[in-house]
Formats: C-alpha cells, structure tokens, sequence
C-alpha cells in the first residue's frame, strides 16, 4: 500500500481555480483507480492560507473496535488503533481524530465520515516523533 499527503499553498487570487482542479482531480480518482481506498480532501472555510496544526486531544488514547455486522458511531479524540472487520461499518462523527497505531479495515467492512480530519501521529503525541520511531498507519484491506 502506498500514501501520499500533499500540502498545497495557495497564491492569492488562484482559490477558485485551485478548486476547480481539485474536482476535477477527484472525479478522475473515482472513475480511473477504482482501487483507491482513501483520497480525502480537506479544506477550512475562509482559511484555506493558513497552516494547519496537530489537533488538541486530552487523556488516554483509547481503541476503537467494530465487528461482526454491527454498525457503530465513532467520536473524536485520540486512539491507538481503529479497527473495522466483517461486515461492520463504522460512521465517524465530524471533528478530529488522532491515531498513533494503525487504522485496519477487514473483510468487507467499511469506514464512513464527513467533516473528519484523520491525523496520524506518532506513539509520543502530542510530543514530537522521536527518531527512528514509526508513526501511524493505515492498513490494507485484507480478506
């Protein structure tokens, strides 16, 4: 599996073309590489130059497990892992989560939000990664 983040700066004057580009860009995603399991695009109303920090979590990190056939509702905060298998779908409610371990999807499960910023940290959040330490991931899908 391979990830790619990408920051983009706008100049100036150029944030509706920068829009239509990204529309355009996605609508390609969808209909040329089906096997594309996350692109997400995120945005912030009427502050699209400023630069985004590492969202403010408080307390332990805790594990989010979905399984079976069930269906549950994610809340913002901090995790070591989300984990979605079967035939489970889990809902993100809209806000931030941080992950310092691994966020897996099995089987035929699925994984939904709107109005979510998924930030992968290292296991020393909210302190910096120290080095040589590995940081959050997203597995493939498996089975």
């Amino acid at each position: 599996m391979y990830s790619l983040i990408v920051r983009h700066i706008l100049l100036d004057g150029h944030e509706q073309d920068f829009d239509q580009l990204v529309t355009e860009a996605l609508r390609s995603i969808r209909e040329r590489e089906p096997g594309t399991l996350i692109y997400v695009n995120h945005s912030r109303d009427g502050a699209v130059n400023e630069p985004l920090s590492a969202p403010s979590t408080t307390g332990a990190p805790q594990n989010l497990s979905v399984t079976g056939s069930s269906t549950a509702t994610g809340n913002p905060g901090l995790y070591s892992s989300i984990s979605v298998t079967g035939k489970a779908s889990l809902n993100l409610s809209p806000g931030a989560y941080v992950v310092t371990g691994s966020i897996t999807l099995s089987g035929s499960s699925s994984l939904y939000g709107s109005g979510v910023t998924i930030y992968l940290a290292c296991s020393t959040y909210p302190n910096p990664c120290v080095q040589a330490s590995p940081g959050a991931r997203i597995s493939p899908r498996q089975g």
